[in-house]
This record gives structure tokens, C-alpha cells and sequence, in this order.
């Protein structure tokens, strides 16, 4: 099972909420823009403690939702580089790739000042 499958699950009311929070959890697991402590630490600064409130999960799932869309955004824009010196030639990536320990991941308070708050987002800061 993956992200989005987790995702759906996190946020599906219907569910009690322990099982949405442990689906967000995996979540935040195959989120791998950033070690998984560090992410985590963040979504609860940013959200509020979602363990325990179903608006701050709810909050947490939708940053974590667009924090992947700029990590896919960023990767996807790796691969049309690579792409590109595989057909002038080179065949070996220079220097680390995203999916290297040793790559430099962008930091999470950079990747979400980088996006353009919702008005559900607006709100859940505003409270």
C-alpha cells in the first residue's frame, strides 16, 4: 500500500480517529523529502497536535499533501535533467540524487513557505 492509499485513509472520517492518525503516520513514512522524526515534528508545529483533534489531522494531512506535490514537482524536474545528459551522453548522474542519503533535502519550513496557502490552510493557522 502506498501514499495515497494511507492518505485516503487518514483522511476518511468514517474512521475512528487512532486508525486515521496510524494511517497518517505511513504517510508520513513514504513521505521522503525528509527524515521522518523532522517531518513530523513539523506537521505538529504547523498543524497542532493531531494525535488528539481531528482538525489538526485533517490540517496536517493537507500540508503533507502539498509539501509532496513540490517534493514530486522537485523530482520530476531531476528527471528531466537526467534525461537531458543521458542524451547528450552522460550516462552516470553527477553528485548525489534525491533518492541518496547523501542528498541535500530541501528543508521543510523552505518547501512550505514556498506554497500558497489555501483558505483551509488560512484558517486552521488563524486558530
Amino acid at each position: 500500500m502506498g501514499f495515497s492509499w494511507y492518505a485516503h485513509r487518514a483522511g476518511d472520517a468514517t474512521l475512528p480517529l487512532p486508525h486515521r492518525v496510524s494511517a497518517f503516520r505511513s504517510c508520513v513514512r513514504r513521505f521522503h523529502a525528509a527524515p521522518y522524526e523532522d517531518t513530523m515534528r513539523y506537521l505538529e508545529l504547523v498543524a497542532g497536535p493531531f494525535q488528539r483533534d481531528e482538525r489538526a489531522l485533517a490540517a496536517a494531512l493537507e500540508v503533507l499533501l502539498v509539501l509532496r506535490g513540490r517534493w514530486k514537482l522537485h523530482v520530476e524536474n531531476y528527471a528531466a535533467i537526467r534525461r537531458e545528459e543521458k542524451r547528450r551522453g552522460v550516462r552516470s548522474p553527477r553528485g548525489t540524487t534525491p533518492f541518496d542519503r547523501e542528498y541535500e533535502h530541501p528543508p521543510l519550513p523552505d518547501l512550505h513557505l514556498n506554497v500558497e496557502l489555501t483558505r483551509s490552510e488560512r484558517r486552521t493557522q488563524a486558530t
